[in-house]
């Protein structure tokens, strides 16, 4: 039993150098170390610095972002190992018996994820450690690469779940602290491919969600003096209505924003809202600000909630906020009108810095006018929305099912039957997110 960790890095040495440092401090070493460099920066100097200690090897793109980047090292790993770890090159293991976990679980044939960041949040993504059995990549093929940046790492968890249970290790706890998305390109890249998301798997009412949510906020950000937030949000829908796909060029204009403190805040008065309960948690706790997981607030079903129950418990969340400042750990809904017209001051924690930076004061009649002019604009648009996607769903369907099908040729072509099936694996045509192939 072999196992692969693939790495993407870009332009980030620093990163590398830190994270090849953890494991080498770990029990036990992957068999394989897979760096995928997307960057300007010569890594072979790291390469060989760790070369002694595991065996390291690295493949170089211009740019191909992570979703190729994870694509091209996973088909590079594919041959040769049973499983394949994937990793941003930021997402630390916490302890030394990582590593040691994984091929413990792999022994057991389980298909594992790390069980949860530092924070305390759940960790629903492939590229913060992800263990894979080679006979998944067969069944659901690999990185959907179209996607460049944003999203990759949801959408194919997503499909590995669809696919196989997934053993979530508590053992296994990741050190990645969120920033805060702060410039227009992400924002674009974001709206683009979860609109892309929800035309492949078919979801047209979480289609219209995540149209109206990036209209409104890129119509807000223009109050706040950032043009490029709007758009960069009408390109993002342009751009699926134009079948453009990978990397784009899209507007780059970065928040500015101001650096607060706790005590400076009510605590009586505040909430913060995060999607797990850890350390972080418990340090707004102490401060004697309220803690609301996600989960409190909308329950798990998030996309797939019906409109008139996700209106029902807005309106309820709204009542429970009124008044109150809310720190955020990200740019949610719960930052934009129509949902902030309640709230006092807006503010985003950066758990990368460990601060908190006041993303606006809010002013409940501005607020209020804002919404009244720009919901008959969503509201107006939401047909045409609407009628893009059944038109484009089909495009994007048949872009997924070439990728897939592309995938599993490779996997027949390299040796497809595996030393031994994953244990849990489902049958691929239990899949129910994607498109039957």
């Amino acid at each position: 039993m072999k196992i692969a960790l693939v790495i993407v890095a870009c332009d980030s040495p620093e990163r590398l150098r830190k994270h090849l440092g953890i494991l080498k401090n770990q029990t036990r070493y992957p068999d394989t170390v897979l760096i995928v460099n997307n960057g300007k920066d010569d890594l072979e100097p790291l390469v060989r610095e760790f070369s002694a200690d595991f065996k390291i090897d690295a493949l170089k793109f211009d740019n191909i972002g992570p979703a190729g980047g994870f694509r091209e090292g996973s088909k590079k790993a594919y041959a040769d190992h049973d499983y394949i770890i994937f990793a941003d090159d930021d997402a630390y293991p916490s302890s030394s018996m990582v590593i040691e976990r994984f091929y413990q679980d792999a022994s057991e044939g389980k298909l594992a994820a790390a069980g949860c960041y530092l924070s305390g949040s759940p960790i629903l993504l492939s590229n913060h450690y992800l263990m894979v059995h080679r006979s998944i990549f067969a069944e659901i093929g690999f990185y959907f690469d179209p996607f460049f940046l944003m999203s990759e790492d949801q959408e194919y968890f997503e499909r590995v779940q669809a696919a196989a249970e997934i053993f979530f290790d508590k053992e296994i706890i990741i050190n990645h602290p969120w920033k805060i998305a702060s410039d227009s390109y992400r924002n674009y890249l974001s709206a683009r491919n979860v609109l892309i998301h929800m035309a492949i798997i078919g979801k047209w009412t979480a289609f219209l969600y995540y149209f109206s949510f990036y209209l409104f906020q890129g119509l807000f950000m223009v109050i706040l003096g950032k043009p490029g937030f709007f758009i960069s949000s009408i390109k993002a829908f342009y751009d699926f209505l134009a079948e453009k796909t990978g990397r784009q060029d899209a507007p780059c204009e970065r928040l500015d924003l101001r650096p607060a403190y706790t005590d400076s805040i009510d605590a009586g008065k505040s909430v913060f809202v995060t999607a797990g309960l850890g350390k972080i948690s418990a340090q707004f706790e102490r401060s004697g600000i309220q803690v609301l997981r996600n989960e409190d607030l909308f329950g798990k079903k998030g996309r797939d909630m019906p409109p008139f129950e996700f209106l029902t418990k807005a309106l309820s969340l709204l009542n429970r906020l009124k008044g109150r400042d809310v720190v955020l750990l990200n740019q949610s809904v719960l930052a934009f009108p129509p949902f902030s017209i309640v709230l006092g001051r807006i503010f985003l924690y950066d758990e990368n810095t460990d601060r908190i930076y006041l993303f606006y004061r809010n002013n409940p009649l501005l607020s209020l006018l804002f919404t009244i002019i720009a919901a008959p604009f969503v509201a107006l648009s939401l047909p045409f929305a609407i009628f893009v996607f059944f038109i484009k769903q089909g495009y994007y369907k048949k872009l997924f099912k070439a990728k897939i099908g592309e995938d599993r040729r490779f996997c027949q072509e390299h040796g497809a039957g595996a030393s031994r099936r994953c244990m849990i694996s489902r049958s691929a045509s239990d899949q129910r997110l994607y498109p039957k192939q």
